[in-house]
């Protein structure tokens, strides 16, 4: 396969001004000291993208940058071909443009192409999954349920009600009935006032 003819100029940010040819099968971009092309920038992450060469040219993709990685103002969403012409921007601070042209045998890729790439090694692992406290055993048929021992249920306040008003209801009764029989009681014991009343209304009745 034929190296490619393109570069990488760097139009805003640390290196502004310095070009990196694209002559690798495999090419990447970060902040760490071991990546091909090294950009000491905060919005950079250490392994921040990568570009692949395929049978048509090479192919960006980013590899789970914090600040992200965009062409021509587009976030990338996945492995993309660059061309001639293109603006890279790492972040919010590095802007590269792709310039050069393509090597022998190598034609432009088209947009939307999906291009073959080697295994992601950016990409960080899905997290395990979690595991929560099982749920409790449902209870068998036909196996009554456990009865909690404790204070027994409070009666409703609807039922404390009416007990209420029955027990008043009944110590009214109680106290008339021992009023009217003391009354009766006096009154025989005691005839006198009885039938001195009732002459005084015009009741011809005596009380022995």
């Amino acid at each position: 396969m034929a190296i490619s003819g393109l570069q990488l100029l760097v139009q805003q940010g640390p290196r502004a001004g310095q070009s990196f040819d694209l002559d690798k099968p495999l090419i990447t971009i970060g902040r760490e000291a071991g990546s091909d092309i090294v950009l000491e920038d905060p919005q950079v992450s250490r392994h921040h993208a990568r570009l692949t060469l395929q049978a048509g040219g090479y192919v960006i993709e980013d590899l789970g940058s914090t600040n992200g990685t965009f062409i021509n103002e587009q976030r990338l969403a996945g492995a993309q071909p660059i061309n001639p012409g293109d603006k890279l921007r790492l972040g919010d601070s590095v802007v590269l443009s792709v310039s050069g042209s393509l090597g022998v045998g190598e034609t432009v890729v088209a947009a939307g192409q999906a291009p073959t790439l080697p295994p992601s090694f950016g990409t960080p692992p899905p997290p395990p999954p979690s595991f929560s406290a099982p749920p409790p055993p449902s209870q068998p048929f036909g196996v009554p349920s456990p009865v909690s021992v404790g204070a027994p249920p409070a009666p409703p306040r609807a039922a404390q009600q009416r007990s209420r008003v029955w027990l008043w209801a009944c110590g009214c009764l109680v106290l008339l009935c021992i009023v009217c029989g003391g009354i009766g009681t006096y009154l025989y014991m005691n005839p006198g006032p009885v039938n001195a009343f009732l002459k005084m209304i015009g009741v011809d009745l005596t009380f022995q």
